[in-house]
């Protein structure tokens, strides 16, 4: 039951994660003709999340003295 639950939590956030890049690319490229600025659009957006993620990473090494 376990593997099936992340089964499919895995493909639901694999699914909303494909759908955003294709929005913002469609979204991009009906605005300025590019799809580059979708990905930086992409990269902002999660980026603040990512930089807290990785710092919690060298917080708890910090903390264990890793």
């Amino acid at each position: 039951m376990t593997i099936i639950f992340f089964l499919s939590a895995f493909y639901g956030v694999f699914f909303v994660r494909v759908r955003l890049i294709r929005f913002l690319m469609s979204a991009s490229r009906l605005t300025t003709g590019s799809n580059k600025l979708g990905i930086v659009i992409y990269d902002l957006l999660f980026f603040p999340g990512i930089l807290i993620h990785e710092l919690s990473h060298f917080f708890a090494a910090s903390f264990l003295g890793v």
